[in-house]
């Protein structure tokens, strides 16, 4: 058996993957083995170093993260942990129907998404009680009601490929 959780941390900014490796490395002596700032760049690294997690910045627009993360997904390991704000309750719907371990906000206390990565490493799901007033309900057909977040657009198939 290997030492200590094993992680790769998925977000577009810089700073926030700082911050999640320092929180991991601190709080659960984990070992960050791979960042990326989009999931189709680490697809790769999610297969081959095979992490206990991976956490990855909600909502997902660009179509071939998208791609890469259902795949992930679909091959049921390592759990995915959706992290962000902003979010749309189709996009937080779409992600747990396609195997999304759980989701905590930007705005969660340290210790909620440290009991979130933990429930989510033991095979849990974690569902945080999300305020109403961080959820995002647009009527844009640009918006994300219209691309649907986190699946580029592709809610339904995502849905029905599973």
């Amino acid at each position: 058996m290997r030492d200590g959780l094993r992680a790769i941390v998925i977000d577009e900014f810089p700073v926030v993957r700082r911050g999640l490796r320092r929180f991991l490395e601190k709080n659960l002596e984990a070992n960050v083995v791979f960042e990326a700032d989009n999931v189709a760049a680490a697809e790769d690294a999610v297969l081959r170093l095979e992490p206990d997690i991976v956490i990855v910045q909600l909502p997902i627009i660009d179509d071939g993260s998208v791609c890469a993360a259902r795949r992930i997904l679909a091959s049921g390991r390592p759990p995915m942990l959706g992290f962000g704000c902003g979010m749309d309750r189709k996009c937080l719907e779409a992600f747990r129907m396609s195997g999304g371990a759980g989701f905590v906000s930007k705005n969660a206390s340290l210790d909620d998404l440290l009991a979130a990565v933990k429930a989510v490493v033991s095979g849990e799901r974690w569902v945080q009680e999300v305020e109403p007033e961080t959820l995002v309900t647009y009527t844009s057909s640009t918006g994300p009601e219209h691309t649907a977040g986190w699946c580029g657009g592709y809610v339904d198939n995502l849905i029905t490929a599973r």
